[in-house]
């Protein structure tokens, strides 16, 4: 009993002791090696219907000094520096390259130089890195900037210790999240035209033209290679996207030939971009066309489906014959009649 009161007591004690006295951990090894690179990461999603692929991009980001800490502007902490240095010139932009277009997602990297930060003294400083909003249609760029804090001091007390560095990033909008990483995601959906023939004097052979126009979205162009496959032959659509200088957005049309039962769907048509399904003027040939469905909208991350139904001739046919019953009627009538009448002359006669 005695010895478990006096390894109680020892235990205590080093408790104790170990709440009083300041702990001499030792500092964290510098997460910046030897060439001064900081790496940040980029992931690259795809997200939609059918065939949907990424265009090649690059990315393009800025890193400038100081940044806004929950609520509260930081510049340098503990240093004798009064203002951050910036980036030496010419080194301000980072770029990430997705050189090929992407059926997945994507990461990819870019670095920053902290000896083109000019840090020379030991304390906290504060950047922003921000990313610079493309023009790709499809493609959602990070809206929000990632805070990069970067520690400048000393990894051990020997006198011969030269200047280290500790990078930590963080997410503006929640300070606490760290190792943020950099979110982009290309959208893209699909549009389906289906043909219908009906009507006594249909053609369910007849093919029909049938014009589908695109128009990208305002201050956006069109990256990405949209196809279509038509009654199983799969196709490019044309890339030749020419600004309207009336709406000043780009647009692109593709004719195809649709019979009775036939359908074409395009497919990676990037999200935003509207779409008009409008067929050839028939009428001389007595068709009448109807739409079922979406004859336009605009394009998310599912399908949209138009079906265009032509219809020549009714249920009317000239067989020579009349098949009104009226006439019939009235020569059962009549031939009733003249029944009745004999039979009547016949009474009269036998009286």
């Amino acid at each position: 009993m005695k010895l478990k009161k006096l390894f109680a007591g020892v235990v205590a004690a080093a408790m104790i002791a170990t709440m009083s006295f300041p702990a001499f951990a030792a500092r964290p090894t510098p997460n910046v090696g030897a060439n001064g690179l900081v790496t940040i990461t980029k992931n690259y999603k795809v997200v939609g219907s059918e065939e949907k692929k990424a265009p090649a991009e690059t990315f393009n980001f800025t890193v400038t000094p100081g940044a806004t800490v929950n609520g509260a502007e930081k510049t340098v902490e503990k240093s004798e520096a009064t203002t951050i240095p910036a980036m030496a010139a010419n080194s301000d932009k980072k770029t990430v390259e997705f050189t090929t277009a992407l059926t997945a997602d994507g990461t990819g990297t870019f670095t920053v130089d902290v000896a083109n930060l000019n840090i020379k003294k030991p304390g906290i400083y504060y950047y922003t890195v921000t990313e610079t909003a493309g023009n790709t249609a499809g493609v959602d760029y990070a809206a929000d900037p990632m805070i990069m804090v970067i520690t400048a001091g000393y990894a051990d007390d020997d006198e011969n210790s030269t200047l280290s560095y500790w990078v930590g990033l963080h997410d503006s909008t929640n300070y606490n999240d760290k190792n943020s990483k950099f979110e982009n995601t290309y959208t893209a959906g699909s549009l389906n035209v289906t043909k219908k023939v009906t009507g006594s004097l249909g053609d369910k052979d007849k093919k029909f033209n049938v014009d589908v126009t695109f128009t990208a979205p305002a201050g956006k162009t069109v990256k990405s290679t949209i196809t279509y496959v038509n009654n199983g032959e799969k196709s490019i659509a044309p890339d030749a996207w020419k600004l309207n200088t009336t709406t000043n957005q780009y647009e692109a049309k593709v004719t195809v030939e649709l019979a009775h039962k036939g359908s074409v769907q395009f497919n990676n048509i990037p999200k935003d971009v509207t779409y008009i399904v409008e067929e050839q003027d028939y009428s001389r040939e007595e068709y009448t066309a109807t739409y079922e469905g979406d004859k336009s909208g605009t394009i998310a991350h599912d399908v949209k489906s138009t079906t265009i139904t032509n219809k020549r001739g009714d249920d009317t046919i000239d067989t020579g014959v009349i098949l009104d019953n009226a006439p019939y009627m009235l020569m059962l009538a009549v031939v009733a009649g003249a029944a009745m009448t004999l039979v009547i002359k016949k009474r009269r006669e036998e009286e």
